[in-house]
């Protein structure tokens, strides 16, 4: 049977980088991370004040029993509450393969358009492959993803590529099968030329820290605006706290040499 939505809002991963956008890498499973939510809003504050459009952002998304987002509307807290962008999702899921188009629009200007992903699921429910297409031409991905590798049902590797150059990702855990770590790598033709580290920290089961160094990745940033820990431009430590009784952070800070700042608070509902 194939299950198909219809929604409105702005799609948000809900992953240890909440002010990431659409990731493609939480569609690695069926399984939903995000089953049992309802309701939730999060009000995101950056203390970067030189980046204004990231400051006061409330984030309002509604998910159905499965965990699929359904909508998600965006507000500019300092700008009156006004919102700035909204997206419409149409999502066609099967045992093997899911398929989301994504609508957006911006009020503002008017400017909209849409995505479409494509993910391709072996009979464990694990993704060997995921496509990305845009208007301009739905007959080629712009972006795929293949080469998938796993081991004891969790990823080991992937290959990321576009029309420019391919990416490898490779991922690291713990003994007891937490995910501890994953390096990114970027492939130079046939050798390894440089990437970036993240590190993921648990407890409890509980994902409580996330540190991205892309330090050895010349002339780059890990987010546009966050404090960073290390006096560069390239690494960044989060911190999640005050899990609810269903194991969900309701609370984020940034750690950096000036100590810890509040990052992002998010209010829970669940079915």
């Amino acid at each position: 049977m194939i299950r198909k939505y219809i929604c409105i809002g702005f799609f948000l991963a809900i992953s240890f980088n909440a002010f990431s956008y659409f990731d493609y890498e939480d569609f690695f499973s069926l399984d939903r991370e995000t089953r049992g939510i309802k309701k939730m809003t999060e009000y995101q504050r950056n203390i970067a004040k030189f980046v204004p459009f990231f400051n006061r952002v409330k984030v309002v998304s509604f998910f159905d029993e499965e965990g699929f987002l359904l909508r998600e509307t965006r507000y500019r807290k300092n700008n009156k509450n006004k919102m700035y962008v909204e997206h419409e999702y149409e999502y066609s899921v099967s045992d093997t393969l899911l398929v989301i188009k994504e609508k957006y629009r911006y009020p503002n200007d008017g400017t909209e358009g849409f995505i479409i992903y494509k993910h391709y699921y072996n009979s464990l429910k694990q993704c060997y492959r995921f496509e990305i297409f845009f208007p301009k031409d739905l007959d080629t991905p712009a972006v795929f993803g293949d080469n998938f590798i796993y081991e004891d049902n969790q990823i080991q590797s992937y290959e990321w590529s576009n029309f420019f150059d391919t990416t490898i990702y490779k991922y690291f855990y713990t003994n007891d099968g937490n995910q501890i770590t994953k390096k990114d790598y970027f492939a130079c033709g046939d050798s390894i030329c440089g990437g970036c580290d993240d590190i993921l920290i648990y407890k409890n089961g509980k994902l409580t820290d996330f540190i991205q160094d892309g330090s050895n990745v010349s002339g780059t940033g890990t987010f546009v605006g966050v404090p960073c820990w290390d006096k560069t431009l390239s690494k960044v430590h989060i911190r999640y706290s005050n899990f609810d009784k269903r194991g969900n952070w309701t609370r984020s800070y940034y750690l950096t040499e000036r100590g810890k700042f509040f990052r992002s608070k998010r209010k829970i509902e669940y079915w």
